[in-house]
């Protein structure tokens, strides 16, 4: 059986129980044979300002004795800013997860208490959070080293033109000791 809802602040669906800006599945009445969900998020669902809204997620929940197993992928725009030119630019990312919710009587509440990680992967009252993985998935996907195109030129060392868009004169000046000659020039 599969289900789609869209999340909105004014419609919150009974299941998954969706709201107060957290993703929470309650696995109570989930079938034997797991179920599939379609969901629309905005970027407060998962705490990230570089993340545009309409962020597609596809989750597949399974009952596995006492953890239940999903997996699936989410779709996001990250709007990012170039290292070389500093210009903004929205990139499109696909990716895929599995993760493992346990049971939190599985574990002592001193382990719990230690690791404070551990409770994000963890089945509290039978609600899983998606909002913590969500939000360490969009964030290690996003790259070091930003580029708006792998042939970007980035920008001029002397006037800081972006080169991208206009040329300038200093064009083919690369020594340091020009560089800073024009710097002090100008000055």
């Amino acid at each position: 059986m599969n289900a789609y809802w869209e999340v909105e602040v004014d419609k919150q669906p009974f299941y998954p129980n969706i709201g107060s800006m957290r993703l929470q599945f309650n696995i109570e009445k989930l079938p034997l044979e797991g179920e599939e969900f379609y969901i629309v998020l905005n970027k407060n669902d998962v705490h990230i300002d570089a993340v545009e809204d309409n962020i597609k997620a596809t989750i597949c929940i399974k009952k596995d004795g006492n953890a239940c197993k999903s997996k699936g992928r989410l779709e996001y725009d990250l709007k990012l800013s170039c290292a070389r030119c500093l210009t903004s630019f929205t990139r499109h990312f696909i990716s895929e997860f599995n993760y493992e919710f346990k049971k939190a009587n599985e574990y002592e509440t001193s382990d719990i208490d230690k690791n404070e990680e551990a409770k994000d992967y963890l089945i509290i009252n039978n609600l899983i959070d998606f909002e913590p993985p969500f939000h360490d998935l969009i964030l290690l996907s996003t790259p070091m080293k930003s580029l708006c195109s792998e042939d970007c030129k980035g920008l001029c060392p002397i006037c800081g033109i972006n080169m991208n868009i206009e040329k300038c004169e200093h064009v083919g000046q690369t020594s340091k000791e020009e560089i800073i000659k024009e710097y002090q020039k100008n000055r």
